[in-house]
Formats: C-alpha cells, sequence, structure tokens
C-alpha cells in the first residue's frame, strides 16, 4: 500500500497504548493461572503434563478489556480415553470442570468466582471488579509431544487439533527485531470489534502475519493497512498462508481460506462464503477511504475532523476524542 499515514501513526500509538495489557490486573491474572496450573501439573489422576498460557495474551496479542487468560494443560491422551478411544469432548470438559470445582472449593465457598464449562474450555470468571477472567483448555497429546495438541470442542463433538508451541514460536520470530508485528495485529482486532467485521481472533492474527510474509513495511501502521488493503482488494477470494512450517497449495479463488501457519489442516474461514468475503471486503475498503481522509484533514489541521474520521475507520465514534 503507497501513501504517507505518519500523521496519523501518533494517534495509533495513543490508542494501542490505552488497550494496552501490560497492567496490573493481566499480571496478577497470569500469575494467577500459573498458580492453578502448577497445583494440577503431574496430578497422578488427572494425567496433566504440562501448561502454557497460550492465546492472544500468551503471543502479546491481546487488547484490553476484552481479552481472558488461556490456559493450556497439556494432558496425556492415555488418560483420557476408554478402549483405546478418545473420550467425548464433553466428557472432558465435564471432567475438567468437576476437577477445577475441588481445586478452587475455597474461592467458589466464599464467591469469589464462579465456573462455566464453554465450547472447548472452562471459565474462572472473578467476581471482583477488573478481575480478568482465566479460560482453562484441556490438550490432549500422544506420547507427551506438546508440539501437537487437540482441543475438544463440546458443542459439535469433535477435537480440532492445533499446535500452541509453533504459533508462539512463529510470532515470536516473525517480530524480531523491531516488535512492530504484535502492535499492528492488535490495532486490526480493534477494527475487528466492528459488528459488520467479527473474524475469529486468530484468524486476525494469521491476516497480520500474512502482511508481514507478504513483505509489508516493518511497522504497526504497515502491517494494519496491508492487512486492510489485501482484504479490500482480495474480497477474501484469495487464500491467506505463512509457509514457515509447512508447504502450502492452497486452492486459488476460494473464498476465506485462512489457513493456520502451525496446523495446515485448520482453516480459520471455515463456514464463511463469498457474502462473507464480500462483506469484509466492504468494510476494510470503507476504513482505508476513512484513514485516507483522516490523513487529509490532520495534514490541513483539522485535527478534529481527522479524529472524527479515524474513529469512524474504526466503527467506533469519539474512539479519538480532542482531535489529532
Amino acid at each position: 500500500m503507497t501513501g504517507d499515514f505518519r500523521a496519523i501513526e501518533p494517534a495509533l500509538k495513543a490508542l494501542l497504548d490505552g488497550r494496552s495489557t501490560d497492567d496490573s490486573a493481566y499480571a496478577s491474572a497470569r500469575e494467577r493461572a500459573e498458580r492453578y496450573a502448577r497445583s494440577l501439573v503431574n496430578d497422578p489422576a488427572f494425567g496433566v503434563i504440562g501448561s502454557r498460557i497460550g492465546g492472544s495474551i500468551g503471543k502479546g496479542t491481546a487488547i484490553a478489556p476484552t481479552s481472558d487468560v488461556d490456559l493450556y494443560l497439556y494432558l496425556d491422551s492415555r488418560f483420557w480415553e476408554t478402549r483405546g478411544k478418545p473420550l467425548a469432548p464433553s466428557t472432558v470438559i465435564s471432567r475438567l470442570h468437576a476437577r477445577l470445582k475441588t481445586r478452587l472449593a475455597f474461592e467458589l465457598g466464599n464467591r469469589h468466582c464462579r465456573l462455566r464449562p464453554q465450547t472447548h474450555s472452562v471459565g474462572i470468571h472473578f467476581q471482583k471488579e477488573g478481575s480478568i477472567g482465566i479460560d482453562v483448555v484441556p490438550a490432549l497429546t500422544q506420547d507427551e509431544n506438546v508440539e501437537d495438541a487437540w482441543i475438544p470442542r463440546r458443542t459439535s463433538g469433535i477435537y480440532v487439533q492445533t499446535s500452541i508451541e509453533r504459533q508462539l514460536r512463529l510470532i515470536e520470530s516473525m517480530d524480531s527485531p523491531f516488535r512492530f508485528l504484535r502492535r499492528g495485529i492488535r490495532l486490526l482486532k480493534v477494527w475487528n470489534q466492528q459488528d459488520d467485521v467479527r473474524l475469529p481472533s486468530y484468524a486476525v492474527e494469521i491476516l497480520g502475519l500474512h502482511a508481514v510474509h507478504r513483505g509489508c513495511k516493518k511497522t504497526e501502521a504497515g502491517v494494519f493497512l496491508s492487512a486492510l488493503d489485501f482484504i479490500g482488494e482480495t474480497a477474501m477470494r484469495e487464500p491467506v498462508y505463512v509457509d514457515r512450517y509447512f508447504g502450502y497449495a492452497p486452492p486459488a479463488r476460494r473464498t476465506c481460506v485462512i489457513l493456520d501457519p502451525a496446523m495446515p489442516s485448520n482453516n480459520l474461514g471455515e463456514g464463511m462464503d463469498a457474502q462473507d468475503g464480500d462483506r469484509l471486503g466492504t468494510a476494510a475498503r470503507r476504513a482505508l477511504a476513512k484513514i485516507r481522509k483522516a490523513v487529509e484533514f490532520s495534514e490541513a489541521r483539522r485535527g478534529r475532523v481527522a479524529a472524527q474520521c479515524l474513529s469512524e475507520a474504526f466503527g467506533q465514534e469519539e474512539l479519538f476524542k480532542g482531535g489529532l
């Protein structure tokens, strides 16, 4: 994408700083999650062989205040099968819920928190205002190999293969040495909060990785604008992938193919069609047009109008208050 967008970069930086998870609430949540994990690891009756803070918090792509802490518990699959077959995903979630109920008996008894079985995790929600929730995700492994894990989906009754370890290594390697990628992804996630966008969070991360893979400018704005440009130009008719761990031969001109670089069988765009691609393309082009207007007004020293245009680019009125 061509053009000089330096006029709005300070506003984008301020936006990210205001949505940072580098604060005491998130630090406390991570510490609490790690403490729970330590008490569950090597549980002889539960088959826990390790743990990992993953998800957007683990990768550094979270935006406050919408992100919970994802605690992955690596489980030896031999403890989670019967007659050589894996237990039903609903059973795995149910047993994890019961184990956490025992582990958190004091907190639950004093109404400090509550537990809720979710699609692929058990959510721990704390009553104290400002506290960050923890999603405990069971991740089944074979032969204690944590590179590949299977996550149960309670609602559909299937397991989804993933690799938390490869995801974490990939974003770390692609974000070096300038530490721009994570911030660019976080801008995309703020844009993604619009009602007519709403891509899965991990799909947004892959779009950011894909922008870097294609050679975008190595700044947070470069990642953000390049990804929007791709969505707007292609209406998601071209595949999104990063061939770091695996070689790809994705189908051309299929809508919303967003392949997980850590697990190529996982298409984050599955279930989306051409109509969704058109919707996303329209939203991206609209955002880019508003951003260009914001630049023009900012350079003309019409900061208040520029702020309004930039707010509209993110689909949130008065997101940038007081002008640029």
